[in-house]
């Protein structure tokens, strides 16, 4: 029987429910997922975590997303964390799987939405950081934000401040979002998710790839990795990209669909997470 991620999570709060926890025991919930698992993060975990909850070893069940519960961690603030991992997966692979469809991902961002729009009346620092938990937005240098493609459900991509202009920021794609996007905005995509071509609105072929993402073997960080695309066949490096996250701008994106991206952030995002 397959579960859908809520499903699971009840079933793992009755399980508990019957459970004691102590500093000995251990119990860890996970769910395999459904649909493409793309390597984008080369080694590292799609989405990224704190605890590198997927796990992309195993070829014959498919990734999974993990959390861990022991005596100390709130169970409630887990549990939601883990079913934000799971929409937050399915939104990077744009992919639906794991009772994740377009009516669930858009209660789920209109929710984190709401929530978002607590943080600036909350009166401690403690109820900040408590909320924080369980967003998928964080108020740091890189983090997340909801576009209105013109389409449900909303689509979470990565926000990136820009360290040389103060207040400035960008906004990135990963390969199978920009693969959604464009079928979106009506233009005709060749290839799946993690390789595709598209002809822009300016008349350009261009080829996207995740293998087009080299990394550096054995250097630390991502300094010394590579990454391009190909426009009309010749190949196009990536600058200043921070991450495997990070290759696809909005500004490339405006390029090839002539839709501006920023005017797409949902009202009220942007000036929080400064």
């Amino acid at each position: 029987m397959i579960f859908g991620v809520q499903n699971l999570i009840d079933a793992f709060e009755q399980f508990l429910g019957e459970k004691r926890l102590t500093d000995e025991v251990q119990y860890y919930l996970r769910m395999y997922m459904q649909g493409p698992c793309y390597d984008l993060g080369h080694g590292g975990s799609v989405p990224p975590s704190d605890n590198d909850s997927i796990d992309k070893s195993s070829k014959k069940k498919g990734c999974y997303i993990e959390r861990q519960i022991y005596f100390a961690v709130n169970r409630q603030e887990l549990c939601q964390q883990f079913y934000n991992d799971v929409m937050t997966f399915h939104q990077l692979m744009a992919s639906y799987g794991n009772g994740v469809n377009k009516e669930t991902s858009q209660a789920w961002a209109e929710n984190q939405l709401r929530l978002v729009k607590l943080l600036p009346d909350l009166p401690s620092e403690e109820k900040r950081d408590s909320l924080l938990k369980l967003l998928v937005v964080q108020d740091d240098y890189v983090s997340s934000v909801f576009i209105d493609t013109g389409m449900k459900p909303y689509m979470l991509v990565t926000l990136s401040k820009k360290e040389e202009s103060p207040g400035s920021y960008n906004l990135f794609f990963t390969y199978p979002q920009l693969h959604a996007f464009c079928l979106r905005s009506g233009l005709q995509v060749q290839g799946t998710g993690d390789h595709f071509k598209v002809k822009g609105v300016d008349g350009i072929h261009y080829e996207f790839s995740a293998q087009f993402y080299k990394e550096k073997k054995g250097a630390i960080g991502f300094d010394e990795d590579v990454c391009y695309y190909l426009r009309n066949g010749s190949k196009v490096l990536v600058k200043n990209f921070s991450s495997p996250y990070e290759c696809i701008s909005d500004t490339l994106v405006h390029r090839i669909t002539g839709r501006n991206v920023k005017r797409m952030v949902v009202n009220g995002q942007i000036s929080l997470n400064r």
